[in-house]
């Protein structure tokens, strides 16, 4: 399978990835304080409400933050990855050399 890449493409999809990052960012911002909401009545139910979205709150954020992460290590190396590229092109590379720099 063939693979096209157009290195110029890179560092456009790495302007976008840090917009994207900078809007995501400002909504999580936003929104944060609203998540856990005040028990809407005295009852057994309602009282566990809070709790749920409390929890909810606890595993979603730090993913979406670090998701927010990844996407900003991405936004960086993109370009780089992009001048590689084109540079073993034009020496006439059969492959260009790179490692992930995404920690798992």
């Amino acid at each position: 399978m063939a693979l096209e890449v157009t290195p110029e493409h890179l560092s456009v999809i790495s302007g976008q990835l840090g917009t994207t990052q900078a809007d995501v960012l400002q909504t999580i911002t936003e929104v944060a304080p609203l998540v856990v909401p005040l028990a809407p009545a005295a009852d057994v139910v309602s009282a566990q409400l809070p709790l749920a979205a409390f929890e909810h709150a606890g595993t979603f954020f730090p993913a979406a933050l670090h998701g927010i992460g990844c996407g900003a290590e991405a936004s960086a190396v993109l370009p780089v990855i992009g001048a590689d590229y084109l540079i073993a092109d034009l020496l006439g590379g059969g492959s260009v050399f790179g490692r992930s720099t995404f920690v798992e």
